[in-house]
């Protein structure tokens, strides 16, 4: 089974603003040592300059499939999504199950 995160971009300034408009953006980090680590993925990530507007107050809801980055499962511990340098609430895996 897939492991699918769900987030949402939201313009919270007075004027429409551009994010990039690729779902791959992003990065996943874990937090070793009191320090933010990128994880290693098992495919490239690619970047593009193309952007969606977003206009004031909207927001974006998308979602990320760990499983077509990451080697599953990945190691308990705090995680965060860190798009075009800003980075999400933190989350923490605590189990995990494999599936066969």
């Amino acid at each position: 089974d897939d492991i699918v995160i769900r987030y949402s971009v939201t313009n919270t300034g007075n004027e429409e603003s551009g994010i990039n408009s690729d779902d791959a953006c992003f990065e996943l980090h874990k937090l070793v040592d009191s320090k933010w680590k990128c994880v290693g993925t098992k495919v490239d990530h690619y970047w593009t300059d193309a952007a969606l507007i977003l206009m004031p107050n909207q927001v974006e809801t998308r979602e990320i499939n760990l499983d077509e980055y990451y080697n599953l499962p990945l190691e308990k511990g705090v995680y965060r999504i860190v798009i075009e340098g800003l980075a999400s609430n933190t989350f923490e895996i605590s189990w995990f199950t494999k599936i066969d």
